[in-house]
């Protein structure tokens, strides 16, 4: 079955007890948690999954966190964080969603290759962690930034840690249109779950879907062997106008 949902985050202003409701009376069947959301709002309404049929993932912090820090017990902090994410949903079958991690691009090479060495060193200790659990892990392509390097913004990139690690893909779609990636990512076999928003490709603004540049026709027919979608934008009215976008172009929800 389909799994068509839209992401939870600050800006909504919504606690999760609010949001699924919410998204139920859309047409949707899954919420993606960003934990930041449940450091301000708080995270109750786990309980709601079942009664509204809904499924869930997590989308590990933006603010203060980073997989590849060289500082080591930031770094094992942000990991204990992730493994405490899929602990917690795992009796749902759900799944977590991390970013590989970043330095700042003008420090010294020996830097920089401390924290890609640190971003691998947390990938196989997630790896490990996961192994077991019924909760699953997905790594998401980077949004580009001037003066920082990431090391999940290139196909090759996630194809190497999700080869080397057993994770699947998360194919953030504007983040590969500002990248420049979209087509070259969406031909990959991995791809697990797709996170839908748009932009006119200078900026990560996370718009509706339509109000950009990105042509999601030809998209979301190549990745129809994709069956997790998530709509991540900034309103509730941009959920709603994104959702009758893909209902315009014939995709239905469950």
């Amino acid at each position: 079955m389909n799994r068509i949902g839209a992401s939870l985050e600050m800006r909504h202003e919504k606690s999760l007890e609010e949001f699924i409701p919410l998204m139920a009376q859309l047409g949707f069947n899954h919420v993606e948690i960003k934990k930041d959301n449940d450091y301000v709002y708080g995270n109750k309404g786990l309980e709601l999954l079942d009664e509204y049929g809904f499924t869930v993932s997590y989308h590990a912090p933006y603010n203060d966190f980073n997989l590849a820090s060289i500082n080591e017990k930031t770094r094992q902090a942000c990991v204990s964080q992730v493994i405490e994410m899929g602990e917690s949903i795992q009796e749902y079958g759900g799944w977590v969603n991390v970013h590989l991690g970043k330095i700042k691009n003008n420090y010294p090479d020996k830097v920089i290759r401390k924290a890609q060495e640190n971003s691998e060193k947390s990938l196989k200790e997630l790896s490990g962690a996961f192994e077991n659990m019924r909760a699953s892990l997905c790594i998401e392509n980077d949004n580009p930034e001037t003066g920082v390097m990431k090391f999940g913004e290139k196909p090759s990139q996630l194809l190497h840690a999700a080869e080397a690690y057993g994770m699947k893909i998360t194919l953030d779609t504007g983040h590969a249109n500002r990248a420049g990636n979209l087509k070259e990512f969406s031909t990959l076999n991995c791809i697990e779950v797709l996170h839908l928003h748009d932009n006119l490709g200078d900026k990560d603004e996370h718009l509706a879907l339509g109000d950009g540049n990105i042509d999601f026709v030809p998209l979301l027919e190549r990745m129809k062997i994709c069956k997790k979608w998530i709509i991540e934008v900034k309103t509730i009215e941009d959920i709603v106008k994104s959702r009758d976008y893909l209902e315009e172009k014939g995709y239905k929800f469950y």
